[in-house]
């Protein structure tokens, strides 16, 4: 390893752990020793990453207030620095850290919140790509529906949570007293979407979230109708996907390359 890489990994390392030591690699001026020199680049690093940390989850930022969010930010990177050259993706493992650490164990409502602050954030910045129309359907033969394949657009994400996360996530963004943490009566599915820069979100009903999931999957249309038949029987199935079709399709959350399955000919 060259002397420049040697330094740099040590600087690095430096700054991950302020305890190493870097004598002899910064100098002293008239003014600054190199102990406050190095320091001053520590501090800053920090600092630096509290505040990208705050820019990634401002709700739960506002909820914690400033000075258990900097506890927070501090004790997440001590346990888990950054390994990404970009500052965005910094914080990724927030709700895995707030889920199983002390004090935050306390309030299993956090971990709910960061995780959907972060898919929040995950969509605002997803690749975008052409949304599916009901005329890009019009051109696919009756023959092909079967074994049609629906993709969910870039930015689509689905969660489930346990606390009601979200309704103190709306209240924090308007600027009102949240509600009280509340245990959901089961595990909630929620959908994310970016629509027309628009972020969205809502809940799923069980089959939908299972529908979702399955698309996720690479299923056909056809083993969509008939996943759907645990909920809406076998009679009801196609009209509950055409539903289901007609809903995601004026919410944007389908991508253009939606289609049937090609049969392999190379034989």
């Amino acid at each position: 390893m060259s002397s420049l890489r040697t330094l740099q990994t040590n600087f690095l390392a430096y700054l991950r752990t302020p305890q190493m030591q870097m004598h002899g690699a910064v100098l002293d001026t008239p003014t600054v020793n190199a102990d406050l020199r190095l320091k001053i680049y520590a501090d800053a690093y920090r600092l630096r990453l509290a505040d990208a940390l705050a820019d990634n989850y401002p709700m739960l930022h506002a909820l914690l207030g400033d000075e258990a969010f900097a506890e927070l930010g501090a004790s997440y990177l001590d346990t888990h620095p950054s390994q990404h050259f970009s500052i965005r993706h910094f914080g990724h493992r927030l709700a895995e850290f707030v889920a199983t650490h002390a004090p935050y164990t306390q309030q299993p409502v956090l971990a709910d919140l960061a995780n959907f602050e972060w898919a929040l954030r995950d969509v605002f910045d997803a690749a975008d790509a052409n949304v599916l129309r009901v005329e890009d359907l019009a051109e696919i033969a009756p023959e092909q529906w079967p074994e049609l394949r629906f993709q969910l657009h870039p930015t689509a994400r689905r969660l489930d949570l346990t606390w009601n996360a979200p309704a103190l996530w709306k209240a924090l963004d308007q600027q009102r007293d949240p509600p009280p943490p509340q245990l959901n009566n089961s595990i909630t599915a929620w959908f994310i979407w970016r629509h027309d820069l628009n972020i969205n979100f809502r809940t799923l009903e069980a089959d939908e979230a299972w529908a979702i999931d399955a698309l996720r999957h690479d299923t056909s249309f056809a083993e969509l109708c008939t996943g759907l038949c645990e909920w809406a029987g076998e009679h009801s199935a196609a009209v509950r996907a055409a539903q289901l079709l007609q809903r995601w399709l004026s919410e944007g959350v389908l991508a253009t390359d939606t289609a049937p399955e090609k049969t392999n000919t190379n034989k």
